[in-house]
């Protein structure tokens, strides 16, 4: 498949948005990403109304950065926390609202001994879902 795809491009070296009539596929773009695909350390998280969610899924370290993008319809909370299950959200956590990408460090919301990745709705009644990526 790998071989077949670098065949492709080398045949439509003068223009790389050809490659994509091949494959007949929306992931593979020259210039452009397909509106839900998600590169390397980025991830779409839904969090139901009223839930606090950890996420394993992203892998960071505690220098890095992150940038939030708010996709859904309601406001919602993200903080480190030392246990997987928080029942109240720490005055250190970010807030994201509706429509707004916010970027900050890792150490903003949290100490570097808290390892759980947490994910708060904060509107009653609107779920919370938020582009997550790892600078």
């Amino acid at each position: 498949m790998r071989l077949c795809y670098f065949n492709t491009c080398i045949l439509c070296n003068e223009d790389l948005t050809k490659v994509a009539d091949f494959f007949k596929t929306e992931i593979i773009d020259s210039l452009d990403k397909a509106s839900d695909y998600l590169y390397i350390n980025e991830y779409l998280i839904h969090v139901l109304a009223g839930i606090i969610k950890n996420d394993p899924r992203p892998i960071f370290k505690h220098a890095d950065k992150f940038k939030a993008e708010n996709k859904g319809k309601g406001d919602g909370y993200i903080f480190l926390s030392d246990v997987p299950n928080p029942t109240v959200i720490p005055a250190r956590a970010k807030k994201v609202l509706i429509g707004e990408t916010i970027e900050a460090p890792f150490a903003d919301i949290g100490s570097n001994t808290e390892y759980y990745l947490i994910f708060a709705a904060a509107t009653p009644g609107e779920d919370f879902d938020v582009k997550f990526t790892v600078i």
